[in-house]
């Protein structure tokens, strides 16, 4: 009876250590899943006050109260095959348009309000998916969406060289490299000169902007056309 309540200790003492052993190899954390698209939204619609977004019926608090032609930065937004972005009106929560886009998680997009709040004029919504693709070494990339409901044939002048040509109304030009540096950067139509809008710009080395032209010209006393520069990254 005593050799077995011993050899019982024994075993005991053996398997005793081996039950508390700890696994040496923790279990990682799994990496969540990315789930979203970066959405830029843009209010150059003339008249319409500020605007706020609703991502498919959800109100975004990070583009609560764009004001005119200004922009939320990218925001993130659900990805998927049929996502809806609306714009309302701040003032009075009216509503003013929608658009439904396929949105790719990790990809970046654009989308404007354009227009006015006359019927001549309408308000239009602009949507373009952003390649925001690095610019070559020492340079920066630009691009020019043109928002001017006269709908002349645009062009950007980097002091007077011409690098971006024949955008027209709701167009949207690729972007392109330009060498780093401070210019005088114009926005016009050849044929109409005279409408030229200029801002100096400092193009700093792998940043990327967008030019956008909004507003209309009308007559000498009744001209909103106006530019403005937005940064992508």
């Amino acid at each position: 009876m005593r050799k077995i309540i011993y050899l019982a200790l024994c075993a005991a003492i053996v398997a005793g250590p081996s039950c508390n052993k700890k696994d040496p190899t923790p279990t990682p954390t799994p990496t969540p899943t990315p789930t979203k698209a970066k959405v830029m939204y843009l209010n150059f619609g003339t008249g319409l006050g500020n605007l706020y977004i609703k991502a498919n019926d959800t109100a975004l608090t990070t583009a609560a109260n764009i004001a005119y032609q200004s922009g939320s930065g990218y925001v993130d937004v659900t990805a998927g095959s049929a996502i809806k972005s609306s714009f309302y009106q701040v003032s009075g929560s009216s509503f003013l348009l929608d658009t439904v886009m396929s949105l790719t998680v990790n990809a970046h997009y654009t989308i404007a309000m354009a227009g006015t709040a006359s019927p001549t004029a309408p308000a239009v919504l602009v949507a373009t998916a952003d390649d925001l693709t690095a610019p070559a070494a020492g340079k920066a990339r630009v691009r020019l969406i043109n928002l001017n409901t006269n709908d002349y044939a645009e062009a950007l002048y980097v002091d007077t060289a011409a690098l971006i040509s024949g955008v027209h109304y709701k167009a949207v030009s690729s972007f392109t490299d330009v060498p780093a540096g401070t210019y005088a950067i114009s926005v016009f139509d050849p044929a109409h000169a005279t409408l030229s809008k200029q801002i100096s710009q400092n193009y700093a080395a792998g940043k990327i902007y967008t030019f956008v032209l909004a507003g209309r010209y009308l007559s000498a006393t009744d001209n909103t056309t106006a530019l403005t520069v937005i940064s992508n990254n």
